[in-house]
């Protein structure tokens, strides 16, 4: 089977508009690689999304890339969570950003 080539994609969450770019390259799977998502939903029943096979071909872009996006999507989903929070819990989790920002603390020591 021929594969494609390496592709880029963004990668962004739903309550959030700043996204990170990651390369990705298509596998063919085996009898042991696990292809799908499974969960048990509200009603208790099991479902399950297959989704196709890849995998981050680019690993070092991906931890740069995400190290950029982290501090950026912090920030809007602690607004977008927020936004209807007793203004002290606000104020608190804003002066903890100020804190981190200060303090240059590395991301993988917070």
């Amino acid at each position: 089977m021929e594969l494609e080539p390496p592709r880029k994609v963004q990668l962004t969450h739903d309550i959030t508009t700043t996204s990170f770019v990651v390369t990705i390259s298509r596998f063919q799977p085996g009898p042991d690689d696990g292809t799908a998502y499974n969960w048990i939903d509200t009603d208790g029943i099991r479902r399950k999304y297959e989704l196709p096979p890849y995998y981050i071909s680019d690993v070092a872009e991906a931890t740069e890339n995400l190290c950029q996006y982290l501090p950026q999507a912090r920030e809007e989903f602690s607004r977008a969570l927020l936004v209807n929070s007793n203004p002290i819990v606000r104020k608190t989790f804003k002066e903890a950003e100020r804190y981190c920002k200060a303090s240059k603390v590395s991301p993988s020591r917070r």
